[in-house]
């Protein structure tokens, strides 16, 4: 595989901690559109190597809005995932989860407009090994098969940047592998950049200006296997240097990570696991592996053992922590030095009814006990209670929750959570639900919530289609609590709830509304709450109409200041006549409203933005052959510039586009584009051409190349868009 490119635009890496929100900023915008690449990562909370990532699909996972770099996704983004140990140093307890994206955005920087190239090439020498034969099947030796692959990367007149990179693959035996990876770079390639907060201030991954020329190394060796039908083990070294630069490094940059577990599975009821790792910064390290790590260096040994006997279960873990020059700056997981012992009991106390108990100690080094206890109990065969317990050095919490199970896809739940901290003041909540499942992937949830934080209350309703009550409601919503430390050191307690309801009516209405609310209190205290709300109704067989209102406010509630926002008002009609199938019409109204976010970067440097876009398209098809189409669009608004006043601004946008159907399959087209801005007295003109196939009856792939610079939307208006592209169209059958 190989790449060209030539643009004026920069690649850029951002990481969030979950917020236990929806809506975060990217730090630049405008971002280049389909250039944005979103996963959803859990890391441990020991070594902060990554356990678990959930690649995101835009319009199934989130909505972009490419202009105002702003991702909202369909569902709350939580803090923290469950953690495998029951030995924990905070509260609540687990792995920190991480929102990363990598995009693309547009520059001004005339330097930033030549050429990028590369290329990845990756080999199997299986059928070398095998005498020419080239399946695993045929070849029955120990080393089953070999990968060799290799990466290079130029960039050389934007930033110089330059990657090299060699992996091998070692598959031996049944269940053994090997794989180790080299890669070496020179200067820095996408900035990178990390928000504890949702993207309203950002901090730099790096400790490197783009002017300074870098340079490092990056080595990973895995090896994983396992024996006698009950033992795994796996063993790993991470060095990467600070100078190194990859998108996939950025949390690890500054660091070498050397460790290994195994898992013995001692009898059938019986198991063991015991792991070893250390972590140790390269040259200070960087303000991100500085945070992560919390020392120069730090060792933690762990061993855990179960054992099933029945109706119940023990679990028993050591864990033991050396910690080399603490910093005096960060709290983590890893740097509070010393030995901690914790045992759990579970017992099915009948069928239905279970109890655990949790003791933690501190058997030397800084205090950390915990008591925790609970019980799930199953109640007249339909209703289970939920009760857990716990208290320590630190804080404690309580949660008490009912679930009711109605039928075999339907829940009702309430929950009561509260916790104290002993730094960090006291938390509330009361949530209220239900769940039903709409079919093996797709829920319909609804809750409501009242949660307070030390003098503060709050009262939360949401609408969401994650879970099903009925035929045609449904609600959905969480609670978070936890404290969250950002890079420069500053610790927030933070709470963040979410509700919401659905409203679906087969092939005549979808609705639905949800409401989130995120309060932050530290150094600096800020609220952030985000609406969200659609419809669409079919007012007859030829008339569909379609509405959504989104609302965001991000508060500093210490100095009494709106730090971002925006207002998206959306209403749209097609009308598509029945009886009369050759003309299709569409018509829609957008008012926009942005305040842009204090952490974010504008090449334009615009703080604020209203717009007003109307439009309206008509196709109709001519002949059997050929169709016409018809597009035209204003956009009238004022936008501030930093230093300067509002200025007005109207724009005017004309398509016309003809098609041709060469035969069932295949169609041609071509479009005449102008785009003229009212106030510069500036037109823009040119063409677009595309050919496409239709895949299957109701999916068309084209291809096309763009001889204008400027896109065809106007409420998200792109003057990088010349050249070629692909468009993926599919219909919905009736």
């Amino acid at each position: 595989m190989i790449f060209y490119s030539q643009a004026e635009r920069k690649a850029a890496h951002n990481e969030f901690r979950g917020t236990g929100g929806s809506l975060y900023y990217l730090k630049h915008r405008p971002v280049i559109e389909d250039s944005d690449k979103v996963a959803v990562e859990i890391r441990d909370k020991n070594t902060g190597l990554v356990t678990a990532r959930i690649e995101q699909s835009e319009g199934d996972d989130y909505e972009i809005d490419y202009t105002n770099g702003r991702i909202i996704f369909y569902e709350p983004v939580p803090q923290t995932a469950q953690s495998n140990s029951i030995i924990s140093t905070g509260l609540p307890d687990g792995n920190p989860v991480y929102v990363v994206v990598d995009y693309e955005y547009e520059v001004t920087d005339p330097a930033y407009g030549d050429s990028s190239y590369g290329g990845r090439a990756e080999q199997s020498l299986s059928g070398f090994m095998s005498g020419g034969r080239t399946t695993a099947n045929e070849y029955t030796g120990w080393i089953r098969d070999i990968r060799i692959g290799g990466t290079y990367i130029k960039d050389p007149e934007n930033t110089g940047y330059e990657l090299k990179g060699i992996d091998l693959s070692v598959y031996a035996g049944e269940h053994s592998r090997i794989r180790g990876e080299y890669a070496w770079s020179r200067q820095q390639g996408a900035e990178g950049f990390l928000s504890t907060d949702g993207g309203l201030r950002f901090d730099p991954m790096d400790n490197y200006s783009p002017a300074e020329t870098t340079q490092g190394e990056a080595l990973s060796i895995t090896a994983e296997t396992y024996l006698f039908d009950r033992l795994d083990i796996r063993a790993y070294h991470k060095r990467v240097d600070r100078g190194f630069s990859s998108t996939s490094a950025f949390s690890g940059r500054g660091k070498q990570i050397t460790g290994g577990a195994a898992a013995l599975e001692i009898t059938r009821d019986t198991r063991l696991n015991l792991s070893y790792d250390t972590q140790q910064l390269i040259e200070g390290g960087t303000a991100f592996t500085a945070l992560q790590t919390g020392a120069q260096r730090t060792d933690i040994t762990t061993a855990r053992i179960t054992h099933d006997m029945g109706k119940a279960s023990l679990t028993g873990e050591y864990r033991h922590i050396y910690v080399k020059e603490k910093s005096a700056v960060y709290e983590s997981e890893t740097n509070g030095r010393g030995d901690t012992a914790a045992l759990r009991a579970d017992y099915a106390v009948k069928k239905d009814i279970h109890v655990f108990a949790e003791q933690q100690i501190a058997l030397n080094g800084e205090d950390n006990r915990r008591t925790s206890g609970g019980i799930s109990a199953k109640l007249f065969g339909w209703l289970r209670l939920n009760v857990r317990h716990t208290r320590g050095s630190r804080g404690t919490a309580t949660s008490i929750g009912t679930i009711a199970r109605i039928d075999s896809k339907t829940e009702i739940y309430n929950t009561y959570s509260t916790g104290r901290s002993y730094s960090g003041g006291s938390t509330m909540a009361i949530t209220t639900g239900a769940k039903k499942m709409i079919t093996e992937t797709m829920n319909l949830t609804g809750e409501t919530r009242q949660s307070s934080s030390g003098t503060e209350e709050s009262v939360t309703n949401s609408l969401g289609l994650s879970g099903k009550i009925n035929e045609r409601w449904g609600m959905s919503g969480g609670f978070e609590s936890g404290t969250v430390q950002s890079v420069s050191g500053s610790i927030s307690t933070r709470n963040a709830g979410s509700i919401g309801v659905s409203y679906i009516e087969k092939e005549r209405v979808n609705a639905s509304v949800r409401l989130e609310i995120r309060r932050d209190e530290g150094d600096e205290d800020r609220q952030q709450y985000l609406s969200y709300n659609a419809v669409q109704w079919k007012i007859n067989r030829d008339t569909t109409v379609f509405g959504k209102i989104n609302l965001s406010e991000s508060i500093n509630t210490t100095n009494d200041t709106t730090e971002a926002g925006y207002r998206e008002f959306v209403i749209g009609c097609a009308y598509r006549p029945v009886d009369f199938d050759r003309l299709n019409m569409l018509a829609g109204y957008t008012y926009l409203e942005d305040i842009s976010a204090p952490g974010q970067s504008d090449m334009s440097d615009i703080e604020e933005r209203t717009a007003h876009i109307i439009s309206a398209e008509a196709i109709y098809d001519l002949t059997a052959k050929w169709q016409l189409m018809q597009k035209i669009a204003f956009r009238g608004g004022e936008e501030k510039v930093s230093g300067l006043g509002f200025t007005k601004s109207q724009t005017w946008l004309w398509i016309s586009r003809l098609d041709y159907s060469l035969n069932r399959r295949w169609q041609a087209g071509a479009e005449y584009r102008i785009l003229w801005q009212q106030q510069a007295r500036d037109t823009k003109q040119g063409i677009l051409i595309e050919a496409a196939r239709y895949i299957g009856k109701n999916m068309q792939l084209g291809a096309g190349y763009n001889f204008t610079d400027f896109n065809d939307n106007l409420a998200y208006l792109d003057y990088t868009a010349r050249g070629p592209f692909i468009r993926l169209t599919a219909r919905i059958a009736d």
